[in-house]
């Protein structure tokens, strides 16, 4: 017997964004959009496809980066992760003047003499 507050298991398919091909659902519109573009600026420019087809990746693309729903998924691929190093070391400046290192060491010399 199941209980009341067990869960119901659902296919995974239910859940998951209807797909055109390599197209996500929710960007047809936006992909279709570019593709009318690019053909109406390959005709009137007088180009053919191997102008238009970068044109229009390069189009899908920027809207997919700007409208879909998990591009950072693959925009993470390219992001370099910090890098966490647990140390202790003492801390010393980057650039050191030369007119503080010399009081340091006449202070230095001066406490020793007393």
């Amino acid at each position: 017997m199941h209980s009341i507050y067990e869960p119901i298991r659902v296919h995974k398919a239910l859940d998951a964004e209807v797909n055109i091909g390599p197209i996500p659902g929710s960007q047809i519109w936006w992909w279709s959009g570019a593709m009318l573009i690019t053909i109406i600026l390959c005709n009137i420019l007088g180009k053919g496809w191997p102008v238009g087809f970068p044109l229009f990746v390069w189009m899908a693309g920027t809207s997919w980066i700007l409208t879909g729903n998990q591009s950072w998924k693959f925009l993470n691929r390219f992001h370099k992760p910090r890098r966490y190093v647990f140390a202790q070391l003492p801390y010393s400046p980057l650039l050191q003047f030369s007119s503080h290192a010399n009081k340091s060491k006449k202070q230095k010399g001066k406490a020793s003499r007393r």
